[in-house]
């Protein structure tokens, strides 16, 4: 009977810690910064198949705590960003450079992802324009 009752603890306690191993994690941040964009999408204009453009994308941060961009996605492999973690602090100022390099004639609307420690945790930026031959 004593037996019986140590494996049936020892059950128990292996499913709790599977059950917590096996948990989905989600990012959580303790310091929380609010950002605004210049405008509400990034416009390249017209602009030559085949060429090189180069974006900046000016981020104010509108609180007194320093900004942590997570992770960078884009829509297409034109688009070309730094994807790694960065961290920018109250003082300086925040730039994102973009590089795009059209290779098909017509609108554009590609978009760009920035996760982070706001709290819509992602912002979704269109990039738009036109190329033309």
């Amino acid at each position: 009977m004593k037996y019986k009752f140590i494996i049936g603890l020892g059950v128990l306690i292996s499913l709790i810690v599977l059950a917590l191993a096996t948990k989905e994690t989600k990012h959580e941040y303790s310091i929380y910064t609010k950002v605004k964009l210049e405008g509400k999408n990034i416009v390249f204009g017209k602009v030559k198949k085949d060429s090189l453009i180069r974006l900046s994308i000016p981020i104010v941060n509108i609180t007194n705590q320093p900004l942590l961009i997570s992770l960078i996605e884009k829509s297409n492999s034109t688009l070309v960003i730094d994807q790694k973690a960065q961290y920018f602090p109250v003082s300086k100022p925040i730039e994102l450079t973009l590089l795009y390099q059209p290779n098909k004639i017509g609108t554009v609307k590609e978009y760009i992802i920035l996760h982070g420690n706001f709290p819509e945790q992602q912002l979704k930026i269109p990039v738009v324009g036109e190329v033309v031959r």
